[in-house]
């Protein structure tokens, strides 16, 4: 994640040929974890955000 944060589906292809797991459902919960962590990033930066203004 720290390498690629926009994984495309060859990414998550080579992570599951890795991890020798070849499952619809763990592509899915891949994709859905690297969204998740995007959004969770976007978060944590709006509220250091609020925090300096309600500081102020």
């Amino acid at each position: 994640y720290t390498i690629n944060k926009y994984a495309q589906l060859d990414d998550l292809e080579a992570i599951a040929n890795q991890w020798n797991i070849y499952d619809f459902h763990f592509y899915m919960s891949l994709h859905d974890w690297f969204v998740s962590r995007r959004m969770a990033e976007r978060e944590i930066e709006e509220r250091r955000y609020q925090g300096r203004i309600a500081a102020a």
